[in-house]
């Protein structure tokens, strides 16, 4: 039972502490399908917590539907949801260092142009007769 999650570890326990054959029916036959839908509803609660918009708007649709949703959402939804928040996140990391580079560029030209008056106003001086 380590490969399980809480809520199924803990019903499981409780089965096996208490021993009858009727607490082992019990959980072989329901127990386990109710906490495995428990734990699948925690499961995506976190992930939707902690996700972009994409992955955000799929585990809304999985929580509010049925217990093959939820499952289908943690099995392989999430990653393909994943896969465009990604995508919108690098595109958006682009164009800031894009941004980044355009104010760094017109900061070192009007560096550049003031560098050249001066250079300029230097060449321009009269000088004085001999």
């Amino acid at each position: 039972m380590s490969n399980v999650d809480k809520a199924v570890r803990d019903v499981g326990q409780k089965a096996l502490d208490d021993g009858s054959a009727k607490a082992l029916d019990e959980f072989l036959t329901a127990g386990r399908f109710k906490t495995q839908e428990e734990d699948a509803r925690v499961q995506a609660l976190k992930v939707l917590e902690a996700s972009g918009p994409e992955v955000r708007k799929m585990a809304d649709r999985a929580m509010n539907g049925t217990a093959q949703d939820r499952r289908y959402f943690l099995e392989s939804g999430q990653d393909l949801a994943r896969s465009p928040d990604e995508e919108s996140s690098t595109a958006s990391q682009l164009a800031q260092a894009a941004e980044r580079a355009g104010r760094r560029a017109k900061a070192e030209t009007e560096a550049a142009k003031e560098a050249g008056q001066r250079t300029n106003g230097a060449r321009q001086r009269p000088r004085m007769p001999r």
